[in-house]
């Protein structure tokens, strides 16, 4: 919301910017700013918008314009993914146990400063009797 103390009765609130008025929009009377559409973080994490408070009557301005952000909130909408589909791996025969064999990686496009959103952990589902892995991969 886009709040002013100016009083005016005539006094009615716009924003500009390169996504006001299509994805954001502001109630003139009330300040309260909306969105229309989904927002997501991974394509656009914030939106830079300035906020105008104008007489309707001449369209002049009541106080200077003040600029703001709207930060998009990650939400955890993203699984792991592996870099590539195929890792190969080799060890020589009769190797000590716990001998690596190769290094596995995968990335999530999730926030990774919002606590476990882009945390990845490996487990070995088939083979485990033979195979380990530890959580770098």
């Amino acid at each position: 919301q886009i709040t002013s103390s100016v009083r005016n009765n005539n006094a009615k609130y716009i924003i500009e910017g390169e996504y006001a008025n299509t994805i954001f929009k502001v109630e003139e009377t009330s300040g309260d700013v909306y969105a229309f559409e989904r927002l997501d973080r991974e394509k656009k994490a914030e939106y830079e918008l300035t906020a105008l408070i104008i007489d309707r009557r001449n369209n002049q301005s009541l106080e200077p314009p003040s600029k703001f952000i709207i930060k998009v909130y990650d939400i955890n909408d993203n699984v792991p993914v592996f870099v590539q589909k195929v890792f190969n791996g080799s060890v020589p025969e009769m190797s000590p146990v716990g001998t690596s064999v190769t290094k596995v990686t995968a990335v999530d496009a999730d926030d990774p400063t919002v606590s476990g959103h882009a945390t990845v952990s490996y487990q070995v589902i088939k083979g485990d009797e033979y195979f380990t892995i530890d959580d770098s991969g």
